[in-house]
């Protein structure tokens, strides 16, 4: 009765750790599915994952910062000098965003618009909004690009409005009235005469380069959820209503592909290019990896932009599309978008004219660019593909050249005068990243440590059962062969 009883216990103890065994085995092979599965599920754009909440409201702090140029020689400028540049900043502003209209399409997409409200932050800026900068009169130099080819009349009367009014090749006013707002007399003269003219011109009386940005939002986007197809989540379907730009003279320059910079689709191929579609730029912009980083204890890959970016024809034959208008190519790291600019002669790039052509930075002083400080980049949690880090980094610059139309214009250089450059960034906070570590690493140390754990509580059971088994049968011998009783007996009685 004993003798069965003690082989019943070391049956059961044996199953169970060929059970463990077994079981910590098959971890091995379906512990990374499970995971897979976790993360797909808690990165899709929807009420009931994970990612939704931090994707309506951002937790992760944003800051727009802004370095302006002041114009420190307009005098010798305006007779044909090289303009001299004095950088001020930086003017730095807290960015909150906020997501209404939410729709959710039968297309496993998402419709929304995005509310982006500034706060300056004095103690993060080198100096004030009340800080005064010398610039060139951005609105005076667009209306006359708008009627250099209009009848006689038109223009007479345009110039005569600059006798009256007095207006000037170069503005000087506050930080904060360039970027949010000033009142301009010229331009709101400049309405009547349009009517009177019944010419077509979309203008207000208030100029500021972030004008009516504060609060507002620039238009209805629509991304993919996740849901249908997980290597689409957080991808472009629309803006505005539009799959692709009418702006831009071919199809791949009109192309509205990428997410907005904020998230990828999990389990990143390290050698994919990331796109990014930036309203600023009117366009999309491709980001190419180029290293593992880690910040707060997270491993991520970097993605930057490259200096070929904004290269001209004969380096970036893709961005034939961008020379505009009619064919217009401009200097290599120069992008023309005065098309989405309702015609002011804007001129992106990176900021210190950072990957233009030598010729061209050498044409200001005052500029030193480098990639660590002027360079945009992504960097991305490669098994979310959520971006944990990332900075926005353009210039906007104004195309300047000789101009008979008006006296003042007359001997001005040809040159890209450089106003300001912005950096839009945002980090993960420390206490976002702990949250993040423990929600998808604590997971994955917890569920190899059931899996290690199994094995070995299934490895330590079968060397228990087998040394019992052992024991019991050199007892066993030695107890028979006391008795005269030869070995295959006593393997009888054991059985």
């Amino acid at each position: 009765m004993a003798v069965n009883r003690c082989s019943l216990i070391l049956f059961v103890t044996g199953a169970i750790g060929i059970a463990c065994l077994i079981t910590g085995c098959l971890l091995i092979h379906f512990l990374p599915i499970i995971i897979h599965n976790d993360i797909e599920d808690n990165v899709k754009i929807t009420p009931d994952s994970a990612a939704w909440g931090n994707w309506k409201h951002p937790k992760t702090p944003i800051y727009f910062q802004v370095w302006v140029f002041d114009l420190v020689n307009h005098e010798e400028v305006m007779k044909g000098g090289q303009p001299s540049l004095v950088q001020k900043g930086p003017y730095t502003y807290r960015e909150e965003r906020r997501k209404f209209n939410i729709t959710f399409t039968n297309n496993d997409t998402v419709k929304f618009r995005e509310a982006k409200t500034y706060f300056f932050v004095p103690e993060m800026s080198a100096g004030l909004e009340n800080d005064t900068v010398t610039f060139i009169n951005i609105p005076l130099i667009t209306v006359l690009e708008m009627v250099k080819d209009a009848n006689f009349f038109v223009r007479k009367a345009v110039t005569g409005l600059i006798e009256i009014t007095g207006e000037k090749m170069f503005k000087t006013k506050t930080v904060g009235q360039l970027l949010w707002g000033y009142f301009d007399d010229f331009l709101d003269k400049l309405d009547d005469i349009a009517k009177t003219f019944h010419y077509k011109i979309d203008i207000s009386g208030t100029f500021g380069l972030f004008y009516k940005t504060n609060g507002t939002d620039d238009g209805v986007y629509e991304i993919y959820t996740g849901k249908g197809d997980i290597n689409k989540v957080g991808s472009l379907a629309s803006w505005k209503g539009m799959t692709q730009l009418d702006i831009w003279t071919s199809k791949i320059a009109n192309m509205i592909n990428g997410s907005d910079g904020t998230t990828y689709a999990p389990f990143v191929d390290m050698n994919a290019t990331k796109y990014i579609f930036s309203s600023d730029l009117c366009r999309s912009i491709g980001m190419d990896y180029t290293e593992k980083v880690k910040y707060r204890d997270i491993s991520m890959y970097r993605y930057v932009a490259p200096e070929i970016l904004f290269g001209n024809v004969s380096i970036n034959p893709d961005n034939a599309g961008f020379c505009t208008p009619n064919d217009t190519c401009l200097p290599s790291g120069l992008l023309n978008v005065s098309a989405c600019r309702e015609g002011a002669p804007i001129v992106m790039s990176m900021p210190h004219f950072l990957g233009c052509d030598q010729d061209i930075i050498d044409s200001v002083k005052g500029l030193s660019p480098n990639r660590t400080e002027h360079e945009t980049y992504l960097d991305v949690e490669p098994n979310t593909g959520v971006v944990m880090k990332v900075a926005k980094r353009l210039q906007i610059n104004v195309y300047v050249k000789p101009e008979k139309m008006y006296t003042e214009m007359a001997t001005l250089p040809e040159v890209y005068i450089p106003i300001l450059w912005i950096n839009e960034s945002a980090a993960i906070d420390k206490h976002s990243a702990e949250e993040f570590k423990d929600g998808l690493f604590g997971k994955i140390k917890t569920m190899n440590g059931i899996k290690f754990a199994l094995i070995g509580l299934g490895a330590f059971v079968m060397f228990v059962v087998m040394a019992v088994l052992v024991v019991i049968k050199l007892r066993t011998t030695v107890k028979y062969q006391r008795f005269g009783v030869n070995s295959d007996e006593s393997d009888l009685v054991i059985t």
